[in-house]
């Protein structure tokens, strides 16, 4: 038995907000932050258009958001880490020393 995890993938940019493609990105000017987390802006996104609706037919919805550079949001990575764990589980014993180490430095 298991749970049925309904997910939706998406890749943004840091500059994603751009009036169109082919406009150049402004000049930070000092900010250290952008406005904004990408990230987590296209994961609010997400849950506001699916996780009402998975949650209808019972099934949990995660969005899975990472950006281009490989900065993933936190539901991405909590499901990795889940998937991992998972993976670990059920071949544990059937998994040799340097395997079990990569599962075991997961946290």
């Amino acid at each position: 038995t298991g749970i049925t995890i309904l997910t939706d993938v998406s890749i943004t940019h840091i500059v994603n907000h751009a009036a169109n493609h082919a406009s150049q990105p402004q000049p930070r000017q000092g900010n250290s932050v952008p406005n904004g987390d990408p990230i987590r802006n296209r994961e609010t996104d997400k849950n506001n258009k699916y996780k009402v609706a998975a949650a209808a037919v019972h099934k949990e919805f995660i969005p899975l958001v990472m950006d281009t550079y490989g900065r993933m949001g936190k539901p991405f990575l909590n499901f990795l880490k889940d998937v991992a764990a998972h993976t670990a589980l059920r071949a544990s014993g059937n998994v040799n020393e340097r395997t079990q180490a990569i599962y075991d430095s997961i946290d």
